[in-house]
């Protein structure tokens, strides 16, 4: 996605990546054999960990070379603090109410990420 990203832009990469991933993990709550959850885990993997690289890039674009290399060590350290509070979450959530309760909720979350993403501004210039 990265040199998609680069030609069609930050935002529109990361529409098509939240889309994909708004439908694998609906389609991850119909699990109902080894098989299915294979395909579906496969389709997931495509976009589970897109969006990292073109986040990344979205936020450094308009940062100067001086200060890429800070920032992306405060995007690292936001990442893995932000880890540490998903899985204890995650972990209740499943275990009170299951794993389709946690793939709406996941699904709820990405549906919630689109409005930050509607109010950010383009950091690639697509009229090239």
């Amino acid at each position: 996605m990265g040199s998609f990203s680069d030609k069609r832009g930050r935002k529109t990469s990361l529409t098509i990546i939240i889309a994909g991933w708004i439908l694998a993990c609906s389609l991850c709550i119909f699990i109902h054999s080894v098989a299915l959850a294979w395909g579906i885990l496969i389709f997931w993997g495509l976009f589970r960990n897109s969006p990292y690289p073109v986040a990344y890039a979205l936020l450094i674009d308009p940062s100067t070379h001086a200060a890429a290399s800070s920032l992306g060590l405060m995007i690292g350290l936001a990442v893995g603090i932000a880890g540490i509070l998903v899985a204890p979450v995650s972990g209740w959530i499943i275990h009170t109410w299951g794993f389709s309760v946690h793939y709406a909720v996941i699904v709820g979350m990405l549906l919630l990420s689109c409005i930050p993403l509607a109010l950010l501004k383009e950091t690639v210039n697509v009229n090239k």
